[in-house]
């Protein structure tokens, strides 16, 4: 369903245009931008989509890291501080892919 935003009516389409058209600091040559209606019942539907989506992958690492860091501190005594050190550096890696 992602083409439906992509590709808006062509009065939406129009309207917006002349918005860029008008502004100083637009790129002239090439109008190049995609444009969609919130008040559009599927735009809207997937914004609420995407918010899920970014979500629940944030939860799922912040969930999935935390697991992990307290079966680690259990073993903390059996780890290097290099394994330490790996552990914390994924964990960035993972929030920061998110």
């Amino acid at each position: 369903m992602s083409f439906l935003l992509l590709w808006p009516s062509k009065e939406v389409y129009a309207e917006k245009a002349k918005l860029l058209e008008a502004d100083i600091y637009y790129y002239k040559d090439h109008l190049i931008f995609v444009t969609g209606d919130i008040r559009k019942w599927y735009s809207s539907i997937q914004a609420v989509y995407a918010s899920f989506l970014t979500n629940a992958s944030y939860i799922t690492v912040s969930w999935t890291s935390f697991k992990v860091w307290k079966h680690l501190k259990l073993m903390r005594s059996n780890m290097s501080t290099q394994t330490r050190e790996i552990h914390r550096q994924m964990t960035k890696a993972l929030i920061m892919q998110v």
